[in-house]
């Protein structure tokens, strides 16, 4: 009746998590303590109802809003693998986080100006946005064009409880959505502020600026990998054949081995990001080396690519914070780029070797991803590889991911048949295609993860 798929613990009695589908595709899984796990848009389907008290109106607080904390795809996999309710698992993993006390005082959010929805005939406008401090303090203050997070020209002011911050957007042609969200100390978001700005300039000639890394050779030799340089050389090629038509404009730039540090790859997105306009688009590929960071000193664990130079990537987060990048720090690089359409794709593989790794990825992983789309407004798109397998070259010639995305752009994954292979298009074709050949040439069915909460667009055309 609930539209509702629900799994028990038959012996206990107990309910252990629930499953919604939506008409449109998006999906939510949850515990009955509100763990879950979600599709891009699937937290919104849920959340929690909290009584104010007499003469108060009650308050609904969404999935969204308490993502940071409550989007635990690793939770919700323990209970429903293990048959535990998920009080014993969130006992067993030693989380504390008091709910109540984190909602109280939850900021509001405030687009000063423009105030609502306007037209402009200047590309670029500036933005005066609030959060307002509720009791609870203030953690953050995100704004989003067209899903794509911006960075505050300044630092804000502090005034009377409202904490002010100037932005600027350079608007694209058409209808442009502009979105703000506050959140306090323990990362509860506000309910979202939104407002439309119609620009009625003329377009733009668009261009695609891709940055290409590949990694076989590492400085720590027994870390180095036999197809990573050859798999995003081969995707950037491709790239470049099927977006031709597509824009003004394509430059690739492309970074391999000892010459991928992470100071060589920040050095280059912040060239691109002093030329790259709204109507451009920003590709990153990355192949290479991808952990998590082990949590020390009480930090949050976090996504990082391997750079060449480190040395260690494991029970060093030192190293880690020196050399590799982070997912903050990609999504801060990300953000300063203006284009507002923007794809990262990560085949962050590990070789047969480095055996210590396999603990550390899988849902802490696919968690710290989905944050790095949903923070920055990014599609991402990333492989779960975590062994190479020599069938793959023999066979295919390149990793299994690579060889579905090549296949996506010569045209397979045009699902439409509209003759343009749209971000959309190539995901559905990764989530297909990646499980048929992993099960035919590893053994076992491998799925790639992906994540958006920008706009879709088109990246290639087909033939």
């Amino acid at each position: 009746v609930d539209q509702t798929a629900r799994l028990w613990n038959l012996e206990s009695g107990e309910l252990l998590a629930s499953l919604f589908v939506s008409t449109e595709g998006e999906w939510v899984c949850w515990t009955p303590d509100g763990y879950f796990d979600a599709s891009a848009e699937g937290g919104k389907f849920i959340g929690w109802h909290f009584n104010r008290g007499p003469g108060k109106l009650a308050e609904f607080i969404s999935g969204d809003q308490l993502y940071d904390h409550f989007f635990r795809p690793d939770i919700v996999e323990k209970v429903v693998v293990e048959n535990k309710n998920s009080t014993a698992v969130v006992r067993g993993l030693g989380i504390e986080f008091d709910l109540n006390k984190a909602l109280s005082g939850t900021p509001g959010v405030a687009i000063v100006e423009p105030k609502g929805n306007t037209s402009s005939a200047q590309r670029r406008l500036a933005l005066r946005v609030q959060a307002i401090d509720q009791g609870g303090g203030i953690g953050d203050l995100r704004v989003f064009h067209e899903g794509k997070r911006l960075q505050p020209d300044g630092p804000g002011s502090f005034r009377d409880g409202k904490y002010e911050v100037p932005f600027t957007v350079s608007l694209i042609s058409g209808k442009n959505e502009i979105r703000a969200v506050a959140t306090n100390p323990d990362g509860v978001e506000s309910k979202p502020e939104v407002i439309n700005v119609e620009f009625s300039g003329n377009k733009a000639t668009a261009k695609l600026y891709m940055l290409a890394i590949g990694l076989n050779e590492y400085k720590n030799k027994k870390f180095n990998l036999n197809y990573c340089r050859p798999d995003v050389d081969a995707f950037a090629d491709a790239f470049r054949k099927r977006s031709g038509k597509l824009f003004a404009e394509i430059e690739v730039f492309k970074i391999y081995d000892e010459e991928a540090t992470g100071e060589a790859i920040s050095e280059k997105m912040n060239e691109i990001a002093q030329v790259a306009t709204a109507d451009d688009v920003f590709v990153f590929a990355f192949a290479g080396h991808g952990v998590m960071s082990g949590g020390e000193g009480g930090k949050d664990p976090e996504f990082h690519i391997i750079p060449y130079d480190v040395t260690q990537m494991y029970g060093n987060d030192e190293m880690l914070a020196e050399l590799a990048l982070s997912g903050s720090r990609l999504q801060q690089m990300a953000a300063a780029i203006p284009a507002r359409k923007q794809l990262m794709v990560l085949d962050a593989c590990q070789s047969g070797g480095v055996v210590e790794s396999f603990a550390i990825r899988g849902a802490a992983e696919e968690r710290a991803l989905a944050q790095l789309a949903r923070s920055s407004g990014m599609y991402v798109l990333a492989s779960t590889r975590s062994e190479q397998f020599a069938t793959e070259t023999e066979e295919l010639g390149h990793g299994l991911f690579t060889f579905a995305l090549l296949e996506a752009l010569e045209g397979k994954g045009d699902a439409n048949k509209d003759g343009k292979i749209t971000v959309k298009e190539v995901e559905a074709w990764l989530n297909e295609r990646v499980p048929e050949l992993s099960e035919k040439h590893a053994g076992a069915a491998q799925y790639p993860n992906s994540f958006a909460r920008g706009q879709d667009f088109p990246i290639g055309v087909s033939e």
